[in-house]
């Protein structure tokens, strides 16, 4: 291409298309001495420089050298130094490779951060979950689960732990076990994970209880109903279900509730102490609750007992399943005690 006084003059005033401007900046860095007739004031007072690569900086050099001379006036002094300066300037932007980016990338999702809970204590611990589910955790145990859920609600448990999950009918509620989970939107249930039987039972609602992904064997999905415990074999791959209130030897039909019938009565508990919860139940449901005060002590509760859904001997039942107590039912009500 050839470089014309007027190609330059549009140069200069940005009037030039990009391959053009490149070439023209080529040629300049082979005659510095052009540059001189087209530097202004305003070339030297808007002058930004960038750093130079040192084959070039020689040349540059030896042309302001030739320059500056103590008979030259002050002027064409500072517009020799100036064309120079402007020369570095081009000179880095030709040697200046910047990155091309994309016009749009796309934005990684962030999974949150997981919490790892465990019970080395030797008591009941109960934990919070994010969406307000409550699990009771037995001694030994530990839970996963996300800061904050997102469409699933996902929970990875290590031995035993009950769950009274917070309803929420678009976000399924997962239990993950060994090689089973169990899937609920809002209910109260029991997961053993400790030994080679894995078991599940229900308290309140409905689940589901199907094989992990990860595991090959193939496995029939099992919906449990309230009262129903499943046991599921992790040696042998096989399940089976079964009732888990006991019936008393010899007679046919459950025993009749002790208590008189109490109509509409709520009551809501919040981490509260079991004895404290065991004597409300003793004044507002007028039953008789004899306990062992120093196995109870360390124990807690978060729940809502409803006479209208449950009797307080089915209530007192969940209370000892998710405590490993055992309730004998009295002459006059009921003896709550360890289960040995």
């Amino acid at each position: 291409m050839e470089v014309t006084p007027e190609l330059l003059q549009q140069f200069f005033n940005g009037e030039c298309s990009a391959r053009q401007g490149q070439e023209i900046r080529h040629w300049l860095l082979q005659h510095p001495e052009i540059l001189e007739q087209y530097l202004t004031e305003e070339n030297w007072n808007s002058f930004e420089h960038g750093p130079v690569a040192a084959g070039i900086s020689d040349r540059m050099r030896k042309h302001i050298s030739k320059k500056i001379r103590p008979a030259v006036p002050y002027r064409r002094w500072m517009m020799a130094a100036a064309s120079v300066l402007i020369l570095f300037s081009i000179a880095g932007l030709l040697l200046k490779k910047k990155p091309v980016l994309p016009a749009e990338k796309s934005l990684a999702v962030v999974a949150p951060p997981r919490k790892l809970i465990r019970d080395t204590s030797f008591v009941t611990e109960t934990i919070k979950l994010p969406d307000g589910t409550i699990v009771s955790l037995m001694p030994g145990s530990s839970v996963c689960f996300a800061s904050v859920f997102g469409a699933r609600r996902d929970v990875d448990l290590v031995g035993c732990a009950s769950f009274a999950v917070a309803k929420d009918h678009t976000k399924p509620f997962c239990v993950h076990a060994k090689n089973i989970n169990v899937t609920a939107l809002g209910t109260v249930f029991t997961v053993d994970d400790r030994n080679k039987i894995t078991k599940v039972r229900l308290h309140e609602g409905k689940v589901v209880v199907q094989k992990e992904p990860k595991v090959q064997k193939n496995m029939v999905p099992v919906f449990l109903t309230p009262g129903q415990e499943l046991q599921f074999d992790n040696i042998h791959f096989s399940d089976k279900v079964r009732l888990f209130i006991k019936k008393e030897p010899g007679k046919i039909k459950p025993a009749a509730p002790v208590q008189v019938p109490a109509i509409n009565v709520v009551i809501r508990f919040d981490n509260e102490p079991m004895l404290t919860v065991l004597q409300q139940l003793e004044a507002q449901c007028h039953v008789k609750i004899t306990v062992n005060e120093t196995a109870l002590k360390e124990m807690r509760f978060t729940g809502t007992y409803k006479s209208s859904k449950e009797t307080v001997d089915q209530f007192l039942n969940t209370l000892a399943l998710l405590n490993h107590l055992k309730i004998d039912k009295t002459k006059t009500g009921f003896l709550i005690q360890p289960d040995e």
